[in-house]
């Protein structure tokens, strides 16, 4: 008998543990696998918007005919940028990329490039954050395409 409750207490503690994993915070939580990965930067920016990440590193290469080109170490807290370091030297916050150092800028300026040119990539199925993206604002302009890639992104400790 005693046996019998133990069992039926370790099966109740079990399933109130396992219920409980859906209460956790987003970036300890397993992200919902994705069916496919996002195809518009609309539906990727809504799968990002919904895996709730506010707080991350992240490993941002940028590369253009401009003066932003190069590899970005970023923290973000509430989705801002609070530090950056390009090719292994910190940046201010006037620095000219700073629009595209974190998730959310990024899709921004996607957005705002689909109004005038064309914005096209590729994107995390689980999380919808993009890994490669080319915003090209200006379909006949001469060398204005930037190219981003998204390296990593890992929530912050």
């Amino acid at each position: 008998m005693i046996g019998a409750r133990r069992t039926a207490l370790l099966a109740l503690g079990l399933a109130v543990l396992a219920a409980g994993c859906d209460l956790l915070p987003a970036p300890f939580r397993a992200p919902q696998p994705s069916a496919s990965p996002p195809t518009t930067v609309e539906a990727a920016r809504r799968t990002w918007l919904a895996s709730g990440t506010n707080d991350y590193n992240a490993r941002i290469s940028l590369g253009c005919v401009c003066t932003v080109t190069g590899t970005y170490e970023v923290s973000v807290e509430g989705g801002v940028a609070t530090r950056v370091v390009r090719d292994g030297e910190a940046i201010g916050p006037d620095d000219d990329a700073m629009g595209l150092l974190t998730i959310d800028g990024i899709f921004q300026a996607a957005l705002d490039t689909e109004e005038t040119g064309k914005a096209t990539g590729t994107w995390d199925p689980r999380t919808g954050a993009p890994v490669t993206l080319t915003l090209d604002p200006a379909l006949n302009g001469d060398d204005d395409e930037v190219h981003i890639e998204v390296g990593r992104i890992e929530p912050a400790t």
